[in-house]
């Protein structure tokens, strides 16, 4: 029977990273029998405007009842003309169809939506894999992309997090399993993954391919960022709007790049962002999902599968990490000299392109004039 293996994630997990070599390696994975499904004409795949996501969002989408945020207009359908064409094109393919989309795990969470999926797809060999990483890990990443994306709030947790499921696995893919079958349920550990890459831990325990041989591999261009570092841009975010703040999707291309170039500035020292969290933090944390990490390994895994995943031997006081008034102080400095460096930019970059476009070079340098004004206003 042909298999559909769908890759629901779960986010912070790599997604991009898989999705991306999936979509670079189509020819390399027909060779083995496999197929992406990723022509971007086709109403279930998407390729976002920066090419940073390459996977299957629009499926989600169709089945959420919600409107979705991560798509444009032309992409969001009905579930009947998405999954009625996937099925169409699954049908008259001779690959089994790998799906990817983190989403999966976060946006979809209705048992009839599952329902509505799993009865498409009942003809097919199904089976569903899911990456999960230590909560702690996932708790920072999620810091990381939070405050890339805009978060002002510092670095914190309550109990009730124990209850998202989010960071409860065993919450996150029991909806899964009761519609499709535990047996279709695949659960990855992050921590063992094969050669420590999520790509080629795919390719060897997914879709068990003897080697990894004919795939090709680019570099991880994800930059991690230590703790002062994405401190500054905790702080910019004070002066730029979130996401639901913008008056267009102009405007929050902007902020985004105003961010990236922060992101971007070299030679601010500090602790890594890995050790943001105290050795209480990382202890609650994981009395919190104690409980629920036994029973992903009773129900989908081995007793002790997750062993790796108890903190130890970490001797920090509480908080020694966070970055000070001083550290701050020396923070707003550097990227006080940024800003005196984007005046200098912009004015050399509207002098070149003058010539090229004339009054469009206004148009041309907006992203360097609306970092420059937030830089500013932040620390002016």
């Amino acid at each position: 029977m042909k298999k559909i293996i769908i890759h629901i994630g779960s986010e912070k997990c790599g997604s991009t990273s898989l999705q991306n070599f999936f979509f670079e390696n189509e020819l390399a994975l027909v060779q083995h029998g496999f197929s992406y499904f990723c022509d971007p004409e086709k109403s279930y795949f998407y390729v976002s405007r920066d090419g940073h996501q390459k996977g299957h969002f629009p499926v989600v989408a169709s089945l959420c009842a919600q409107k979705p945020d991560y798509l444009i207009e032309d992409k969001v359908a009905s579930y009947a003309k998405v999954l009625g064409d996937l099925i169409a094109d699954a049908r008259i393919s001779d690959k089994h169809i790998i799906l990817s989309a983190e989403h999966f795990s976060s946006r979809l969470r209705a048992l009839e939506s599952l329902e509505i999926l799993r009865d498409a797809l009942n003809d097919f060999d199904v089976k569903i894999v899911l990456y999960v990483r230590p909560q702690h890990e996932m708790l920072v990443s999620s810091y990381n992309a939070g405050v890339r994306a805009g978060r002002r709030s510092s670095f914190g947790f309550d109990e009730g997090i124990k209850f998202d499921p989010y960071f409860n696995y065993y919450e996150l893919v029991k909806p899964w399993a009761d519609v499709f079958g535990r047996e279709r349920i695949v659960i990855r550990d992050w921590l063992q993954l094969k050669y420590g890459d999520v790509r080629k831990d795919f390719v060897l325990s997914v879709l068990n391919l003897e080697s990894t041989h004919g795939f090709v591999f680019g570099k991880n261009n994800n930059k991690s960022l230590n703790v002062p570092h994405l401190e500054a841009i905790r702080l910019m975010n004070h002066h730029l709007p979130m996401f639901d703040e913008c008056k267009s999707g102009e405007e929050w291309d902007r902020t985004s790049a105003a961010r990236r170039i922060v992101s971007d500035v070299e030679g601010l020292s500090g602790p890594a962002l890995a050790e943001i969290m105290s050795d209480q933090q990382l202890i609650d944390l994981w009395e919190l999902f104690r409980e629920s990490n036994a029973l992903l390994e009773d129900e989908y895994m081995t007793r002790g599968a997750l062993a790796g995943w108890q903190p130890l031997g970490r001797v920090r006081s509480a908080n020694e990490d966070r970055p000070d008034r001083a550290d701050m102080a020396i923070i707003a400095a550097q990227l006080a000299k940024l800003c005196a460096q984007f005046e200098y930019d912009v004015y050399i970059a509207r002098q070149e392109l003058n010539s090229v476009y004339g009054s469009a070079s206004w148009r041309a340098t907006a992203v360097l004039r609306h970092v420059n004004r937030a830089l500013q206003r932040l620390f002016g």
